[in-house]
């Protein structure tokens, strides 16, 4: 009886851990969409200012007070070390995920950085997911494991 509780243990970590790289490379479609399209609201706040600069000084001034976020360049700039850099997998293995995400990923690594791997891109993923979201994959887990007695 131990052993199929250790078989189903195996078995929903699994399916966790693959559920988790689907999240990780749907969230990672979703911010690279958000990036574009942020991209694009800059352009047209870049346009609408630079057409009313002499209305606006006041506001001006609020805007230069606000604490200023890291620019574009420098979040790009981590983005690439972060998830396009090339590294070789000691290990591999098979996983499936949707075709639009692949296809859409290899356009933009194609774009982006020709010389990164998918499969290295979505190590990097679901690497930083699972460092970033270790406390609620550790409680999620030890409150399936003690349903099983372990």
């Amino acid at each position: 009886m131990g052993h199929f509780f250790d078989i189903m243990t195996i078995v929903v970590t699994i399916i966790v851990v693959f559920l988790l790289i689907i999240t990780t490379i749907h969230s990672s479609v979703r911010l690279v969409q958000m990036i574009i399209d942020r991209k694009s609201d800059l352009n047209k706040k870049d346009m609408t200012q630079s057409s009313a600069a002499g209305k606006n000084a006041v506001s001006e001034k609020q805007s230069e007070t606000k604490e200023k976020s890291p620019d574009m360049d420098e979040l790009c700039a981590i983005y690439k070390k972060k998830f396009l850099t090339l590294k070789p997998l000691e290990k591999r293995t098979q996983v499936y995920i949707e075709q639009k995400n692949v296809d859409l990923i290899k356009q933009l690594l194609l774009i982006i950085e020709p010389k990164a791997s998918i499969s290295g891109y979505i190590d990097s993923i679901v690497k930083e997911h699972l460092e970033k979201c270790k406390p609620e994959i550790i409680k999620l887990y030890k409150e399936k494991q003690s349903d099983y007695g372990n």
